[in-house]
């Protein structure tokens, strides 16, 4: 991020930070402490990051994290407790910003209400990922916190559904260094037989990550190929309808 000089950015820590699997498992010790110590590290890179990017003379906006849709009545059983613990670190948040004189654009405030309200589904059956209805309601929120009015919810107009879909593609690459590989200097053969081996020997880690394993295996290679892609993409449709 730095490398392009920004002068805004926003940081946004969200609902994978917080360990909340572990509320899957017995109350323990363990469980306990495993908890505290996600919350620690959360806390720490939220300061490390907002530090590196103010001491760049970057103006920050940072967003509290979204609730955990633990209340809805739906197919799967929700994590007992997900909603306080990510209560946990949305006050954390606020109390950091208001701390730190950093503006806040707060997330969990706005969709609490929501899912109080709304009567569309705003989370997928996994309780954690927004619908299509509730990315337009963290845009709206983000957007009337600049003090924009955004349009009322619309399907994704055509033109911007290949750039999406390729620029999706992309995003699994990264998903798969960020949370399996964890190492981006790793020379790129090294990093290839490592997701190829998890493919032969279905070693996922977790079962979310076949998608992001597969998809490195099939498209790494292609990386700058895609890169071309997307920018020619943005060029042919986005940018002229923008």
């Amino acid at each position: 991020v730095l490398s392009h000089k920004p002068t805004h950015m926003v940081v946004a820590f969200g609902i994978n930070d917080s360990a909340r699997w572990l509320l899957t498992s017995e109350r323990s010790e363990n469980r306990l402490a495993g908890l505290k110590t996600a919350f620690e590290e959360y806390k720490k890179k939220v300061a490390e990051y907002c530090n590196i990017a103010r001491a760049h003379g970057i103006e920050l906006i940072i967003c509290t994290p979204a609730p955990y849709d633990e209340y809805t009545e739906g197919d799967s059983l929700p994590l007992r407790g997900g909603h306080s613990l990510m209560l946990g670190y949305a006050d954390f948040i606020r109390a950091y910003a208001k701390e730190q004189n950093i503006e806040l654009c707060d997330y969990h405030e706005f969709l609490s209400n929501e899912l109080e309200v709304d009567k569309e589904k705003i989370y997928s059956s996994d309780r954690i990922h927004p619908t299509a209805h509730g990315y337009y309601l963290i845009a709206k929120c983000f957007l009337t916190h600049q003090g924009l009015q955004i349009d009322k919810e619309a399907p994704i107009p055509e033109y911007f559904t290949d750039w999406s879909t390729q620029v999706g593609r992309l995003r699994v690459i990264f998903g798969a260094e960020q949370m399996i590989v964890h190492n981006y200097k790793m020379p790129l053969e090294e990093k290839m037989a490592m997701m190829e081996e998890k493919v032969r020997t279905e070693n996922w880690g977790q079962p979310v990550f076949e998608r992001f394993i597969r998809s490195f295996v099939k498209e790494k290679r292609n990386q700058e190929e895609l890169y071309k892609l997307i920018d020619e993409l943005y060029e042919r449709d986005v940018h002229l309808h923008a």
